[in-house]
């Protein structure tokens, strides 16, 4: 609404509404916190609608009125299937509305609302406000914090300590004691881990760093292939990913020692097709994709197998050979 007006007014009188209070009581009632930062940032006083007492807003009553009638009668025959369709229509019907001369005024309401409110408007603030849910948060041992069950890193020196954080649509913002200590991306899958290397001791850096070579080393001696595979898996996150990664290297060990190199590399790239097609990246997976391929790779081909006669004692008491 400010941003189509273009500046921000000294009062606004929404609905009374539970956007503003919490829980209701007669002397101490508690407010929305989030709706308390939204007018602090455009510097607005709210003074809502006093109850039983729609004409407080009147005007607003009215213009509903008259774009919801001129809305249903142009769009009577008219089949929507989106949101974005229906707003579309009702930004087009604003336009006529606001240019069509009153009959009354004999004056557009842009032309009134041009001369006699813009000049009272405040300006706009610089940035706009972003909607964002708050919570507080108990750094754990291994220095994160869980928020809808993914990890967040904070500086290791404040492990036990009590985190503030904003969560936006796209960001997390980190504070604690007032001070911004982190700002992270809002990760999408549960069990995901953000973690930025200024928040990790200097010895583990360390030793995280030797680690990652050493993985990197021993997957180039089983496969090139699977060597850019794990390079690039540890590059997106060398301590996220770094155990997995090892999980990789173990399993590709192991079914290494069961075939020969040739079959080995049709077996263990065919893996790695598999689990990046669906998205699989997960140990688990890739130990079950090989298996698969490795049993596939042993499994006599149906003509070449023994025919046994019928009075092999190696067939079972119920069965049978055609």
């Amino acid at each position: 609404m400010f941003n189509f007006y273009g500046g921000v007014p000294e009062v606004i009188c929404p609905d009374n509404t539970k956007t503003a209070v919490i829980k209701s009581n007669k002397y101490d009632p508690d407010l929305n916190a989030e709706y308390d930062r939204f007018t602090k940032h455009y510097g607005v006083t709210v003074a809502p609608a006093r109850i039983y007492s729609p004409k407080d807003k009147a005007l607003v009553e009215g213009a509903v009125k008259l774009v919801q009638r001129y809305f249903r009668w142009k769009n009577r025959k008219v089949t929507f299937t989106s949101l974005g369709e229906i707003n579309k229509i009702l930004k087009e019907i604003c336009e006529i509305i606001n240019s069509k001369v009153h009959r009354r005024f004999r004056i557009t309401r842009r032309e009134m609302f041009t001369q006699e409110e813009v000049g009272k408007l405040k300006t706009l603030p610089v940035v706009k406000y972003e909607l964002c849910e708050t919570k507080f948060c108990k750094v754990h041992p291994d220095g994160t914090i869980c928020i809808n069950q993914r990890y967040y890193t904070v500086p290791y020196t404040l492990v036990g300590e009590s985190i503030f954080a904003k969560i936006y649509g796209n960001t997390i913002d980190l504070f604690h004691k007032l001070e911004k200590i982190a700002v992270h991306p809002k990760l999408k899958r549960v069990g995901e881990k953000s973690i930025l290397p200024e928040h990790v001791p200097e010895a583990s850096q360390a030793y995280n760093s030797a680690t990652v070579q050493f993985v990197i080393q021993q997957s180039m001696f089983i496969d090139t292939v699977f060597k850019d595979f794990i390079a690039e898996l540890l590059q997106q996150s060398p301590s996220g990913n770094l155990r997995r990664a090892q999980g990789f290297v173990r399993e590709a060990k192991i079914a290494k020692g069961k075939v020969g190199s040739e079959i080995f590399k049709k077996i263990l790239r065919g893996a790695l097709i598999e689990i990046q097609r669906y998205n699989q990246i997960r140990v688990e997976k890739f130990r079950i994709y090989l298996q698969q391929n490795l049993r596939e790779s042993l499994e006599v081909p149906s003509g070449d197998r023994i025919k046994r006669g019928h009075n092999n004692p190696m067939l079972r008491k119920n069965q049978t050979i055609h």
